[in-house]
Parts: C-alpha cells; structure tokens; sequence
C-alpha cells in the first residue's frame, strides 16, 4: 500500500509541467531576491529624495503663503491709514506742538489695535515740505536728525509709491535723533495718487515677530528670503546662505522665478544641496528652500537594509513549501488529463502531453462562444428596440442619430420608409384582443425571417400592437421593390407560422431619420385606410399614405426635436439658447407655407410644451405670470405677425419662466444662510468661519460667497454685527462693567472694545448706556 503511494507521488514529478512548476516557483524566490538587491536601495532613494522634496516644496509654499498674508494685510491696511484725513493733514499743512488735537488723531489712527500689530515697531512720517517729522518717539525737525541725507536719497531714489527698506543683514546705524531704518521697514511715498510727492512714511518691521513667523514649522530644509531687489530678508544657515544666494544669481535668470518653482542641484566638495525657489507675485520676494541630499540616503540605506531582510525571509519561506504547492497546484492538472484522456480513444503514448485536455476544452469555449453570440444578438435587438422607440419620439438630434447607428451597426441609406404591420384578425376571422395582439406581434418582430431582416435597416420592433418596419434604398425605386418584397415575404410567413392574416400601413419615401416620427404618423394613418386589395391571397390589405394625399397637396408635420430642444434649454435656464430656438422655430414656420389652421396648430403645441416645462420643475403658471394663466392663450391667440409671437415667446413667456426657476433652485442657498445666521445668533458671535463650516457640513468657501452674494458682507463682518448688537443690548439690559461686557464678548481689552463701539455707533458705550436709559 505505502509503495503505490510512493509510486503514485513519483507520478506527479514525472510530467513536463510538474517540474515547470517546480521551478517556476524556486525561480520566483531566487529572481526577486536578486531584482531587489539591486533597485531596492535605488527605488528607496528615489522615493525618499521625492517626498522630502514635496516636504521642501510644501514647506517653500506655505512659508510664502504665510509672509505674503502678513505683508500684505499690513500694506494694505497702512494704505487705508496713508489715505485718511488724520494723514492728509500732516502731509498737507505744517502741525507743530500747538496743534495736539491734529497729532492725537495721527497717534490714535497709527497705534490702532489690529491682529496684526505685534509685527509693528514704530512708525515715521516726514514731511519734507515742512521739515516735520513725526513718530511714535515724539516730533522732530528733519533739520535736527543725523540721518537727513539718508532719508532725502531714499525718498528721491525710488519712484514707487510703495516700497520696502531692506537693512535686515547691513550694520546700519544712526545717532539720536534719527528716523529709525533698522531691519526692515515698508515706506509710503505721499500723497499715493499724486505724482508731486512732498511725504513719506516709514513704518518699522518688528525682527523677533517677523522671523518667529519664519520659524512657525519645523522643517528640514534651510530658508532664505530675498527682497525684490535681491537682497536677503531672512536665512536660517549663515554658514552656507551666501553662497546659495550667489549660486542662484548666476544660473537663475529673474523672468523664470515668475513662473513657477524652480529646481536646482548645488554641490559643495562632498555635499549636494537640492533647492527650490519661487517669487511671490504679490510682494516680489523670492523665497529659497535648500536640504542636504545625504539625509535622503540615510533614510534610504535604513529602508535598504529592512528590504534586504524581508526578501531573505520570503525567499527561504517559499523554498519551505514549493514542494507542497506545486503537488496541489499540479494535482487538477494531472487528474483533468486522466480523465480528458479517459474519454478518448486509445491512451496518450506521451506523458509529456498533459494538457491534452485543452482540446476537449476549445470545444466546450466554441459552443459558449456560440451562446455568447447569440446573447449579443438579443441585446443589439433589444438596443435596437430603444433606438426605434427615442426615433419615434423624436428624441435624437441628427448628430444623435449618426452616432446611435455606428455604435449599433446600422447601415445608412439614402432614402427610408416606415411599414407598419397589423394582425387584428385570425384565419378564422375572429378579432384579437388587446393582449392577444402584442403577443403575437411580438413573437412576428423576433421570429422574423433572415431574408426579411437583411432588407430591412433594422430589427422588426413591436410597438402599440403593431410590427415597426424601417427599410432603406440608394433611391425611391430600390426602396419600392424591397418593400414589395418585404410586405409578401411577412405576409405568407406570419399567414403560415401564425394563421393571421395581416394589414400594412407603408409612409411616403423620407431622406432623414430626424422626420422619423412623421413618416411614422403616416404609416399609421395608411394602416386605418381601407387599402388597396392584393391578388396575393396572403396579403389581406397593402395601404400606402402617398395614395391617400392629393399629389399636389403639401403636408407640414411638427417639429419635435426643436419642442425639445426648447423644453431642454428652459430647464437649463439657458435663455439665449432657448431664444434661438425659438427663432430656428419661427423660420421653419415661415418657410413651410402651411395654412393658419396648421400653423396656430403648431405655435399653440410649441406654447404648451415651454409652459409644461415650469409645470414639471413645480412651479405654478400664476406664480410665473402677472396675468391668470388661461389668458396666455387669449393674449397670443391676438398676435397676427410671427415677429409678435417671437417677441411673446421670448420676453412673456421664456424669460419669466427662466427668472422663475432660476429664484426656485436658489432657495437652496436661503436654507444655508438661514442655518449660517441661526448659528452666529446662538454663539452670540462667538464662533470662526471654520467652526461654522463644520457645523453645518458645508465648505468655507461656499459659506463666503453666499454671505457676499445675498448679505453683502463677510461672514467676519457679520460677525462683529451681531456682537455689536450683543454689546447694545447688555449696556441697556445689564449691570456689568464696560470692561466685564468686553471680556465676556471676547475683545483682547477694554480699550479696543471702545473704539470700536464708538468707531461703529458714534458714541462710547458708558455714554450709549448713558443715552438710553435716560
């Protein structure tokens, strides 16, 4: 028993494709091991080297982004200040001593408390017409100062309203008195509107603050600022900072900074530094990030050798149990082979051959193929089926129709006729039911015969309890002898297979699937004619539509792609496209010289179908119009010209209509600002525009425009308003303190909570208490 089991597993190794297997498997653990050694330590660096180099350009960005904020809200906010009265005053008219009022107003507006006042440190202005200088130290004389020829060359030198004073890395130095331009300092020549500059302004840059706001990430890479003229700002790694900036003059031309984040490789004897730079656009500062590359091998040698490890153990784990799976995995093969060949004749002579099976199998995927055929088949008819059904509803545009027929197969023609087929009677005479009828039409339009389909443009499809028949021709004479063909082929076939006798409806001869509906209409309308009789004992009735019409008598059929057309651009609320419609609409009425009983016919459906549109969207037609709705009727039916009737189409009926949706879907955004507005009420004030996205689930940014768009204010300024009103109601209703009623509404201190009362209501809040309860 043990030795036939011996026996049996022998078995196994003997075939080519066991010890395929085997050594597939022991290749697969010695290839990956050796692959691995080589590009592991490669892909590691490189992976390394790019997310520290997104981590240098992240930390490059939001450096930038941070500076440029602070910049700019102070220039911004000092340009409001330069503009002011208190300042034109001082530029304007020679203030001394005397004038104190005029000066208190200056201090007050320059010392104003703002977020951003810590990056403050003290302020100049010079008027060189008057020689008065006056900062936060006091008045001075420009005559009196040590640093006057400093002041008038820097004053005369540059010709920006704005700009800044960089001495951040010079030893600049002045005896008192003198206009402070230590570190950094951002100037305003005056006035800022006037060519005829007679003041300027300096405003001191606090160092500490400035480069604390430097320091607010922990990075890797070194930072270096420049200023617009290429001097540095600020740098963190005096030992190599000089040596960069000279580095980048010499390889980076000024125009590329402006584009986007530059690139650079900087090798010092052993060392490679990988450096970004990109200048702001608001401010013209060029902002450098640098790392020393050997931190990304360190990382990449500790990834390398963790690796290393992981492939040793998968190699040996899979030298462990190769054996074990190549048995199970060969094990199927060897029994499917033992019984394919079971089932032929004779026995295989070569044990090579275990896969043998595969022909048993190429039979079996030939008769699923065959299946799978056939499925496709019933899908393409059931597409098919769509097709005639969107056709018949004039659904498609021309474009439509084209790409509809590629994608099903469907060979244009020339021309094409619709044949409509009805069995209402059984060779008995006996009339169908209802029921009885669209399941016979239905087993006629699958079972129809090849010879029929192949003259047909499409499948046979049953509709409404009739077989639609679309045939084409190159021209009207083809089409007649197909459909002479087709009208006895399905005469005598549904007569034979079905015992029905059959009625056909044929439509005059069309050149463009877009009018499908209105060949359609008249194959239908032959249908209900008594037809002409036919020697053919199979054929119980053939009608054509082009007998039933006088030759010289024009048929006009509605347009429905163009009614939706109109109802699709009015959903959209896309006025100009729909008053194109309108237009191509009229000029098809025009141009066809239908009767006016055929035209109202026309223009009262083309009416309706823009009215059902605000029907179907849920709006009420006495809502839309100032007039009760069944006068929009009475009102056209007075318009005589089509000039009359495309100007109430546009401005009477489209316009109000699109106005209308257009303020229905808007009520969306009402719903938001009114949780936006219940929110800032029930915090009192007390909440940032963050908080208030979270918690109403809805993005900041979206919070910002629809508090511009239906308030006209910021959600910051709201804010303040509705603390504003808070502050109001606890002066009148409240026995607390100007300083508790600042602190409980969260102002920094008392004193920024007066001005600001008084700023905004005229009055300070001691006396607006004073005023009400008097």
């Amino acid at each position: 028993m043990n030795i036939m089991k011996a026996k049996s597993k022998r078995r196994y190794w003997d075939g080519r494709y066991g010890k395929r297997i085997l050594a597939g498997f022991l290749w697969a653990s010695i290839i990956p091991v050796l692959i691995l050694g080589i590009i592991s330590y490669f892909t590691s660096l490189k992976s390394v080297s790019e997310r520290m180099n997104n981590s240098n350009h992240s930390e490059l960005i939001q450096t930038m982004l941070r500076v440029d904020s602070v910049l700019e809200t102070i220039e911004q906010h000092y340009v409001n200040i330069v503009s002011s009265e208190e300042v034109k005053r001082l530029v304007e008219n020679e203030v001394g001593y005397q004038d104190y009022s005029i000066l208190s107003d200056f201090m007050n507006k320059m010392i104003t408390k703002v977020s951003f006042i810590n990056y403050i440190n003290g302020y100049s202005l010079i008027n060189f017409d008057t020689g008065w200088i006056y900062s936060n130290s006091g008045m001075k004389k420009m005559n009196d100062i040590t640093n006057a020829e400093e002041i008038n060359h820097i004053f005369e030198q540059d010709s920006s309203s704005i700009f800044w004073i960089n001495n951040t890395y010079q030893d600049w130095s002045a005896k008192e008195p003198s206009v402070d331009l230590t570190y950094l300092s951002l100037a305003y020549r005056l006035p800022l509107v006037l060519n005829d500059k007679n003041a300027m302004i300096v405003i001191n840059i606090n160092r500490n603050a400035f480069e604390t706001l430097m320091e607010n990430n922990k990075r890797v890479a070194s930072m270096i600022i420049l200023d617009q003229n290429g001097e540095k700002v600020y740098g963190n790694n005096a030992k190599i900072d000089d040596v960069m900036i000279g580095y980048i003059k010499e390889n980076v031309e000024n125009s590329d900074v402006k584009e986007d984040i530059i690139e650079l490789s900087y090798r010092q004897e052993n060392e490679v530094y990988q450096i970004s730079l990109k200048q702001s656009d608001s401010s013209g500062w060029t902002y450098i990030a640098y790392y020393n590359t050997d931190l990304a091998r360190e990382d990449a040698r500790s990834i390398l050798y963790i690796a290393l490890w992981l492939a040793l153990g998968l190699f040996l784990l899979i030298i462990c149990i190769s054996s074990l799976w190549t048995y199970r995995i060969y094990q199927p093969i060897k029994k499917t082979y033992s019984k394919v060949k079971d089932c032929l004749e004779g026995e295989a002579q070569n044990k090579e051959n275990e896969l043998e099976y595969i022909e048993q199998g190429i039979h079996t995927l030939y008769h699923h193929n065959v299946e799978l055929e056939d499925m496709v088949q019933k899908q393409r008819d059931q597409l098919i089926e769509l097709f005639v059904l969107r056709l018949l509803r004039g659904q498609l545009t021309e474009e439509m129709i084209t790409a509809n027929m590629q994608l099903l197969k469907i060979q244009p023609e020339e021309c094409f006729s619709v044949i409509l087929m009805n069995c209402s009677l059984n060779e008995e005479g006996r009339e169908l039911s209802h029921l009885e009828k669209d399941v016979l039409h239905i087993r006629i339009a699958k079972s129809t015969p090849d010879s029929v389909r192949a003259k047909l443009m499409m499948s046979p499809v049953n509709n409404l309890y009739d077989v639609v028949m679309v045939v084409g021709g190159k021209d009207e004479k083809e089409l007649e002898e197909k459909i002479m063909e087709i009208c006895k082929e399905m005469s005598e076939f549904v007569l034979v297979n079905f015992s029905h006798y059959t009625k056909v409806g044929i439509s005059r001869t069309f050149d463009n699937l877009t009018i499908f509906p209105n060949a359609f209409r008249e194959a239908t309308e032959a249908l209900k004619m008594e037809g002409q009789s036919n020697d053919n004992q199979n054929m119980e009735q053939l009608t054509y539509y082009s007998d039933m019409v006088l030759s010289e008598e024009k048929v006009n059929t509605y347009n429905l792609v163009l009614q939706n057309r109109i109802k699709d651009a009015v959903d959209k609320c896309d006025e100009r496209t729909a008053f194109h419609v309108v237009e191509e609409f009229l000029e098809e009425i025009k141009a066809s010289e239908s009767k006016w009983n055929e035209q109202y016919y026309f223009l009262y459906r083309f009416l309706l179908s823009i009215l059902v549109t605000g029907a179907d969207a849920g709006l009420s037609l006495n809502s839309i119009f100032e007039f009760k709705s069944y006068t929009i009727f009475q009102q056209f039916h007075q318009l005589y010209t089509l000039k009359e009737m495309e100007d109430y189409y546009k401005y009477q009926l489209v316009r109000p209509m699109i106005e209308h949706l257009k303020d229905f879907r808007k009520n969306s955004r009402s719903a938001i600002l009114e949780k936006i507005e219940l929110l800032v009420l029930e915090t009192e004030g007390d909440i940032t525009l963050t908080e208030c996205a979270e918690k109403i689930e809805c993005h900041a940014n979206t919070i910002w425009r629809i508090m511009k768009d239906m308030r006209d204010q910021t959600f910051s300024e709201f804010v303040a308003e509705i603390r504003l009103e808070k502050a109001k109601d606890l002066l009148v209703h409240s026995t607390l303190s100007v300083a508790e009623i600042a602190e409980k509404l969260n102002y920094t201190n008392a004193q920024n909570f007066i001005r600001y009362f008084k700023k905004h209501c005229g009055v300070t809040p001691g006396k607006y208490r004073q005023e009400k309860k008097e």
